[in-house]
């Protein structure tokens, strides 16, 4: 199992890692090559989180995979590492910081949104993070651009405002991850990368869109 240092330091962006494992795919005439590492500090799409992008020993990543508690990278080119082999990976440090501001902003929007219509957790239906916007899906009979202006408003004064975020370990299973933020009194299951506190992420803006019937889409950016 991969050692995820990304989970104790989000915002390093280089280490030197052992290649554990190369596999050579041929399909037709496409050959790709997919590696694993001991440690990695390379995030995998993964509870609606994008990826990051970077490179291995300078060559691109065009893929990263969670497979089980496992991240498999697939590569752009063959690689010039065998197995056994130390490899430096770096990423892209500010698509890893937008990802984190906008990460943790979702997640105090939803509790916000969540709080001021009486909707539960269970109503949201989907939620998705890339570098240049948010979204969270719900379902919901009406049009809730009603309430943006309060909701911008809340979630900006809790943006400017020093409220520490922890994550962590479950206690119960060290591959499910916890998000915290105690003095909002908010804490959700959640193993992507975040913010140490919500006045790092800035203010933000926020957008409707409907995507069917009874179904209601906040899309969050940065401003």
């Amino acid at each position: 199992m991969v050692k995820k240092l990304f989970w104790e330091n989000p915002l390093q962006d280089t280490c030197t890692a052992k290649v554990t494992s190369i596999t050579k795919n041929v399909n037709n005439e496409n050959t790709t090559f997919v590696i694993q590492l001991d440690q990695t500090i390379f995030y995998a799409f993964s509870g609606g989180q994008a990826s990051d992008q970077g490179t291995m020993n300078n060559l691109n990543v065009k893929t990263a995979t969670k497979v089980g508690n496992d991240i498999h990278y697939e590569l752009e080119s063959e690689p010039d590492f065998k197995v056994g082999d130390s490899v430096e990976i770096k990423i892209d440090l500010a698509r890893r910081k937008n990802l984190m501001r906008l990460h943790c902003a979702a997640h105090v929007v939803c509790f916000l949104f969540e709080d001021m219509t009486g909707l539960a957790p269970g109503d949201a239906i989907g939620s998705s993070v890339d570098p240049h916007k948010a979204r969270l899906d719900y379902k919901y009979p009406q049009n809730i651009s009603h309430v943006f202006e309060e909701l911008t408003k809340k979630a900006n004064e809790v943006f400017a405002k020093n409220h520490p975020i922890e994550t962590f370990a479950n206690k119960d299973d060290p591959n499910r991850r916890e998000w915290e933020c105690k003095s909002l009194n908010q804490a959700c299951p959640c193993a992507g990368t975040h913010v140490s506190n919500t006045n790092q992420i800035g203010k933000i803006k926020l957008k409707r869109k409907n995507t069917g019937s009874g179904k209601e889409r906040i899309e969050i950016m940065l401003a």
